[in-house]
């Protein structure tokens, strides 16, 4: 996952002149918009606006005061981490999770359910319960 941090006060500046920032707004999974609580709403709507023109899949966090809630980037990575290292009972747990604090149907959504399914399935293959489970949902 490539995370982008993104200055509300100087970001629209930045990405006019900067094509390096344009390009790691482009190339980026998930963007978090820093320092909002020292810039305008009408600022920080605008900024919104052309991240998503620039790179409509990345989900978009703004962080208020640089809190930001940590479950929203944990999660995910550690379903995706998980997943990777063959460890489909905690990919599941940490997919199940991230799905509950990723607005339905965005990107990381999507990623986060198929990681849950495919743990799923793998866990189903070892162990009733998950089986069970499976059979529920059909």
């Amino acid at each position: 996952m490539l995370l982008a941090v993104v200055d509300a006060v100087s970001g629209e500046t930045n990405l006019k002149t900067a094509a390096e920032a344009r390009k790691q707004v482009i190339l980026a999974d998930r963007l978090v918009i820093s320092k909002s609580d020292l810039a305008g709403a009408a600022e920080v709507e605008f900024l919104i606006r052309h991240l998503q023109e620039l790179n409509p899949r990345a989900a978009i966090d703004v962080a208020i005061a640089g809190a930001l809630a940590a479950d929203r980037l944990i999660a995910p990575a550690t379903a995706e981490r998980s997943s990777l290292e063959n460890n489909p009972k905690l990919a599941y747990a940490s997919a199940e999770m991230a799905m509950k604090g990723i607005p339905n149907g965005s990107p990381d959504y999507l990623r986060a359910q198929d990681i849950a399914m495919v743990s799923r399935a793998e866990l189903a293959k070892k162990d009733k319960k998950y089986r069970d489970q499976k059979e529920l949902s059909e």
